[in-house]
């Protein structure tokens, strides 16, 4: 149990968390903020006053709080206009930005077209979270995922264990119930594997999906899974489309949940989650959804690994002398079928050092964040490489395209308008600050003016 977690954002999803966690009793204290509404110049004074004293936060929390008495959980609950409410949190879960809504002919907007508007939400959030918990642990579920956690990574610049985003716990989630409902088997003998961004460049690692252990081959035909693989791309779009008042909000809030689980249980569980990578997989410097093992390491390991380096033939000595089969877990080849199309397979050469996310106890009464490493796999060879794992380059390929050039300022003017400057047009002074950082492009001169112009979307 923690001592606190806040949730930033209390529409459907912020509102699941709180309930959720006050009936699982993860936390001693929820802290949920929401902005206040803003009232309409048209409106009627008396209507503005209303306005003014609404709250979603406030009323959620009251809400849930008059409850407890019934299911017998004492859990403090916590619900501001403003980012006080997260102030001592230990873990926080962004959920902030606009859901995608579906629009009048019918269709609805793709998770990328959200960045212009979320992007600025992002920008405040950040601002909060730096006030009042700027050591607590981040899991953003914000569309676009992989940008939205990109954007806070940029503004926060945390340890990369200390923010990750939920994207393939969900995904893997949509795509193990559509092969029991084809299959007509219990979900709960359903095993599977989705990789890469979250949106229509994920990647479903068919080889990765077992019914019970039996490849789902055996159950289903290949043109049924393709259909299922293509049907998980869009389910988010699915629900938006039937809903239509918004996007999908237990599934989200229950897949955060599973990774927030496993870090406060220390459950070392295999998790696909959007990981900042360092080299892994051919990616440095971006957000991409990958497996990591989430749960506690504890000290001795850690403090080697950061004398030696996480993939120091040291660390990982330690590693297996240490902790015995908890750290660094090996696959034979024909164990490995769950990786073999996705990521590459383990052989006699393969070398696997695995991440752990999640909190360091160097006692029972100290508690600190830390990673010690990520999962990679060695290249064994194109004998152990097959059309989907080409598939997941080009996907992470196409992402962090989409956003080196959106971050250096070498995509087009009118590209930097579309996504930045609608976004950034009361969020500038801190873009302009004396810090430098790759994520902005370089504008030190100043202009004619001799105004300085934004890093992020060069206005001035």
């Amino acid at each position: 149990m923690l001592k606190k977690i806040g949730l930033i954002g209390g529409g459907f999803i912020g509102g699941v968390l709180a309930q959720e966690i006050a009936q699982r009793g993860l936390a001693r204290e929820v802290g949920l903020t929401d902005p206040a509404p803003m009232p309409n110049p048209a409106d009627s004074p008396e209507r503005q006053e209303v306005v003014k004293k609404q709250s979603v936060s406030i009323g959620k929390t009251l809400d849930i709080a008059e409850g407890l008495p019934t299911i017998r959980h004492d859990i403090k609950l916590v619900g501001s206009k403003d980012y006080s409410a997260l102030a001592g949190s230990e873990l926080v879960i962004n959920t902030a930005g606009v859901p995608r809504k579906a629009r009048p002919d019918g269709t609805f907007p793709s998770r990328e077209e959200l960045l212009a508007i979320n992007l600025k939400v992002t920008l405040e959030v950040a601002k909060g979270i730096k006030q009042y918990c700027p050591d607590a642990m981040i899991i953003s579920i914000a569309n676009p995922l992989d940008a939205i956690v990109f954007t806070l990574d940029k503004r926060l610049a945390p340890p990369k264990n200390k923010l990750f985003g939920m994207a393939g716990v969900l995904d893997s989630g949509r795509y193990c119930y559509f092969v029991a409902e084809a299959a007509k088997v219990s979900v709960e003998n359903v095993n599977a594997l989705v990789l890469g961004g979250h949106g229509d460049d994920m990647v479903p690692v068919r080889s990765s999906c077992q019914i019970a252990g039996i490849p789902v081959g055996k159950f289903l035909d290949a043109d049924t899974l393709a259909k299922i693989e293509a049907r998980t791309r869009k389910a988010g779009g699915e629900v938006v489309g039937l809903l239509g008042f918004g996007s999908a909000f237990v599934s989200p809030a229950w897949s955060a949940l599973e990774m927030a689980e496993a870090v406060i249980f220390d459950k070392r569980k295999i998790i696909p989650v959007c990981a900042k990578l360092d080299g892994e997989y051919g990616v440095k410097g971006l957000f991409v959804g990958v497996p990591c093992i989430v749960g506690v390491v504890r000290g001795s390991w850690v403090e080697k690994a950061k004398v030696h380096g996480p993939g120091s033939g040291e660390a990982r000595r330690l590693g297996r002398a240490g902790l015995g089969s908890a750290l660094p877990f090996s696959l034979a080849r024909s164990s490995a079928a769950w990786c073999e199309e996705g990521v590459g397979v383990l052989g006699d050469r393969g070398v696997q050092r695995c991440a752990y996310m999640g909190t360091v106890s160097s006692s029972s009464k100290a508690r600190r964040w830390s990673v010690v490493g990520w999962v990679s796999w060695s290249n064994v060879g194109a004998d152990g490489c097959d059309v989907r794992r080409q598939v997941f380059r080009q996907s992470v390929a196409r992402s962090a395209s989409r956003l080196a050039k959106l971050w250096s300022g070498r995509s087009s003017a009118s590209t930097r308008s579309t996504f930045f400057r609608r976004a950034c047009a009361e969020g500038c002074a801190g873009a302009t600050g004396s810090r430098r950082s790759r994520s902005f492009a370089s504008s030190s001169s100043a202009n004619s003016s001799g105004a300085s112009a934004c890093r992020m979307c060069h206005s001035t």
